[in-house]
């Protein structure tokens, strides 16, 4: 690093060997820090011999001068007044203090979300989309079990009806390519769906040869559908496709976690990139986070993604967390991410019950009309009854108890979290209502309640009380009988106080 024109030289060769060859190029650059870590540190603290070499050496101006000077190309005076001119408007620079100009992306920091965009797709194509699952190239023998789930898919789509969660992500993906929208999906098993619901990655039953349905699609001139199965590396491969999000700004990138805490391993990118690169570089992103979330018996490390995370990390309008209850929420929410004007990330807790749950079944119809709604209502029992409010999963354990109990009550369930949805909200309150009970699965500690009580408060006048399970340290308890009792627990206490 002591030789710029070495180093310049390098640079292009690495340059001119990637244009050509459209190859990686490696340069193995070796420097040192003069001052050590900071100009504030001291490094003859801890390495006295190896900074007294440091501090005899000249610096770079003076090496490069000299040089010039040995070729002829300069002289003392020349380098001196060189010198001189550019520690003049250094210094000049530093007093003024003018703010940095910003570029295109920061003039948008900070901007409301654009109104969205309209989301419903005919029913005519979605047919042609769901056909490409029936329909295989003469070569290619599905697994028959498989061959029989995805012919139920046309069935369900045709019939207009029981179209379940996966089919209406599928119907999303399949759509927007299908608009020249590029769509493209890492992360474990997601070709099949962790919890095999997915199948847009196909395996030849006698020789595992893949094939990917859309690829008709394609072939008809759609944009591509890309579906990585990656490696148990969340930091590496979230890293990249954050990176990637950046540049393909009219693509809908998605990197999804076998479960939501797999995210876990990638909290650093979520932390330092995702969360706040706007804020801190007016870098924008469109990446969406699909993690698996539900508290459902399983083990600690198999229930939470962790949403109060999320919503710690949520400001400025940086993006937005959904925790959808609907297999329609989830189609017209995926295809309001790519098709919005500006994008910011995305995160969305999905769930593993409701994949084939029958209530979170959709029609055809809500697909091919509407939109992804921030807030749903739903009414129970005769009369004013409590105001009740939930997010995800967790509605159709209060549904049941409600309708079980009979008692009256009107539930709204929040699918947007972020940004808050006040408006919406308003809209769907009983009028001068003040007390409301807030549900939800995770512990008092975890999930969307100590983001949202003030919330509640502030923004709408309502007195929140909280059901839930109880403050814990993990997640969850690891044992399904135990976190059934516990689910029949807050259940009965919310029964007793509608």
């Amino acid at each position: 690093s002591d030789d710029p024109v070495a180093c310049l030289r390098v640079a292009r060769m690495a340059l001119a060997y990637r244009n050509h060859f459209k190859r990686d190029f490696f340069i193995d650059l070796i420097g040192y820090r003069r001052y050590g870590h900071n100009e504030g540190d001291d490094p003859t603290f801890t390495q006295p011999l190896m900074y007294s070499e440091v501090q005899a050496k000249k610096t770079l101006p003076e090496i490069y001068a000299a040089t010039l000077k040995e070729q002829a190309l300069i002289d003392e005076g020349e380098f001196s007044a060189v010198r001189k001119d550019f520690g003049e408007r250094f210094q000049a620079a530093r007093k003024a203090k003018k703010p940095l100009a910003q570029g295109p992306a920061c003039a948008v920091h900070g901007m409301l979300r654009p109104p969205p965009p309209s989301t419903a797709v005919a029913a005519e194509r979605l047919e042609r989309i769901a056909r490409t699952f029936a329909e295989y190239p003469d070569d290619f023998k599905p697994h028959p079990k498989l061959a029989k789930i995805l012919e139920k898919r046309l069935e369900a789509v045709r019939s207009g009806s029981g179209i379940d969660w996966g089919l209406a992500e599928a119907l999303a993906f399949g759509s927007l390519v299908s608009e020249g929208v590029r769509v493209r999906l890492s992360g474990q098993d997601s070709g099949r769906g962790t919890f095999s619901q997915r199948h847009l990655l196909l395996r030849d039953y006698s020789t595992q040869k893949a094939y990917a349905p859309y690829s008709q699609l394609m072939a008809e001139g759609a944009a591509p559908f890309e579906v990585y199965n990656s490696v148990l590396s969340e930091a590496g491969v979230m890293g990249f496709e954050f990176g990637y999000s950046t540049i393909a700004r009219q693509s809908l990138v998605l990197w999804e976690g076998q479960f939501g805490d797999f995210a876990n391993g990638a909290q650093v990118i979520i932390d330092q990139f995702l969360a706040s690169s706007e804020a801190k570089w007016g870098e924008l992103s469109g990446l969406v986070l699909m993690l698996p979330h539900g508290f459902e018996g399983q083990g600690p490390e198999h229930s939470s993604a962790r949403l109060e995370r999320y919503l710690q990390l949520s400001a400025e309008n940086n993006w937005m967390v959904a925790y959808p209850s609907y297999a329609a929420q989830q189609f017209h929410l995926l295809r309001q991410q790519a098709l919005v004007e500006i994008k910011r990330p995305l995160v969305v807790m999905t769930p593993k019950s409701l994949l084939r749950l029958p209530q979170a079944a959709c029609s055809l119809l809500e697909l091919s009309s509407g939109r992804f709604e921030p807030v749903l209502a739903n009414d129970f029992g005769k009369g004013a009854g409590s105001l009740v409010l939930c997010s995800g999963r967790v509605y159709y354990d209060v549904a049941g108890a409600l309708e079980k109990s009979k008692k009256a009550a009107r539930v709204l369930r929040v699918e947007q979290l972020y940004p808050f949805p006040a408006k919406e909200l308003m809209a769907h309150m009983p009028k001068g209502v003040k007390e409301c009970i807030w549900v939800q699965e995770e512990p008092r500690n975890m999930g969307a309640w100590n983001y949202i009580q003030p919330l509640l408060h502030s923004e709408l006048g309502l007195n929140a009380s909280f059901i839930g399970r109880s403050a814990s340290a993990s997640p969850a308890t690891g044992s399904h009988k135990r976190s059934s009792v516990e689910l029949s627990d807050f259940l009965a206490e919310l029964v007793k106080a509608v």
